[in-house]
C-alpha cells in the first residue's frame, strides 16, 4: 500500500492519499475526542410516564435500557435522547449560531453531546 500511495503514476495511489471532496458538502470541523469514561447526561426527563428523571449513558460502548413493561424505555431513548441529539446533531451541521438555548422536548437539557457526529435508531423493525 505504502509503495501504491507514494508512486506519482498510480491514480489510485493520489486518490488514496488525497480523496477527492464532494463539491457541496461542507468541511466539518473535527468533533472533540471522547474519553474512555464519556457520557451523555439526561436532565430533568419527564415525558409520558418519566418523573424528572436525571440518567448518565455511556457513550462508545453497548448499552441496554431496561425495564418494566411502560416504564418508559421507549421514551426515555427514542423520544428524548433520539430526537434531542439527533436535533442538536442537525443544528450543528447547519452552523447556526448558539446564540439562544435549544428547546429541548421532554427533558431540561442534554449534556456532554458535542463528541456525537450522527445518531441512528436501530429498532426492531422486520428488514425486507
Amino acid at each position: 500500500l505504502q509503495q501504491v500511495l507514494r508512486s506519482k503514476e498510480s491514480i489510485t495511489g493520489r486518490l488514496l492519499a488525497h480523496p477527492l471532496r464532494h463539491p457541496l458538502i461542507e468541511r466539518q470541523e473535527p468533533l472533540p475526542a471522547l474519553t474512555e469514561d464519556a457520557t451523555l447526561e439526561v436532565v430533568g426527563a419527564s415525558l409520558h410516564n418519566l418523573k424528572n428523571l436525571h440518567v448518565r449513558i455511556p457513550l462508545e460502548k453497548l448499552i441496554c435500557v431496561t425495564g418494566v413493561s411502560g416504564s418508559g424505555k421507549s421514551t426515555l431513548v427514542r423520544d428524548v435522547i433520539h430526537d434531542n441529539v439527533q436535533h442538536l446533531v442537525a443544528e450543528r451541521r447547519r452552523r447556526r449560531s448558539r446564540r439562544n438555548a435549544p428547546a429541548f422536548h421532554g427533558c431540561e437539557e442534554i449534556n456532554d453531546w458535542e463528541g456525537i457526529g450522527r445518531v441512528l435508531e436501530v429498532d426492531q423493525t422486520p428488514i425486507g
